[in-house]
Parts: C-alpha cells; structure tokens; sequence
C-alpha cells in the first residue's frame, strides 16, 4: 500500500478535509490523503519546521499560501496546533517527514486523530 493509502487508512473517519506526508525538506510529498488538496511549497515546509522548534512558532505558521495563528502545543507528542478562521492546521515532524492535518474541525477535537497517526507512523518505521 502507498504512503497516501496508509494515511487515507489511519485517519479513518476522523475530522479533516486534508492530510500529507512531506519529507523534512519539503521537497517531496509521499503522502496525500482528503478532498479540499493545499498547494503547498517546500519552503512552507521546511520554515514550519524550524519554527515550531522554536519560540516563533508563537508568531504562527504559513502552510498553503495561509498564515495560521498558533493556539497550542501538545508537548508530549510535539504536535502544534494553529488557526485561521474556522480552518484549523496540525503539523507535526520526526527526523525525516513533517505531517500537515487541515479540517474546518476544532483543533484540540483533531488532536486524538493527530496523535494516533503519529504513533501509527512510528509503528510503521517512519521516524
């Protein structure tokens, strides 16, 4: 199964419009899963990863073309949680990947599903 058809499966039935998979860099998405797709650049992706390791991820983040304003951390899993409007971004990495969740949902109810494919892609070797 593609990278795409195991995200399309681990979100299952949880609230969100769209999810991928980039590698660290940006430069390459591996995984895609949802209706409403972002158009996304690597330089998105790779600022958003170095801001949310730092205290500027208090001044948001821009995925998409869209600024989002940031709203919370869960510290234990690192997974950061950001606003625009009624449109919500989770965003999260490991050492090789950086993973975008959007959804007209409110984030701290997108949080267990961001958790679980976290874990879920732990699981599966993606580190």
């Amino acid at each position: 199964m593609s990278w795409s058809g195991n995200l399309k499966a681990y979100l299952g039935n949880s609230s969100y419009d769209y999810a991928c998979l980039y590698t660290i860099d940006g430069k390459n998405c591996f995984g895609e899963s949802g209706a409403t797709k972002e158009n996304i650049v690597d330089s998105e992706i790779a600022c958003a990863v170095k801001t949310v390791a730092s205290d500027q991820k208090f001044q948001g983040v821009t995925v998409g073309g869209t600024k989002y304003v940031f709203l919370t951390t869960n510290t234990e899993q690192g997974i950061h949680a950001f606003k625009k409007k009624s449109k919500a971004c989770l965003f999260f990495h490991g050492a090789a990947y950086a993973c975008c969740i959007f959804g007209e949902a409110e984030p701290r109810l997108m949080m267990t599903s961001a958790i679980e494919l976290k874990t879920t892609l732990a699981g599966a070797g993606l580190q």
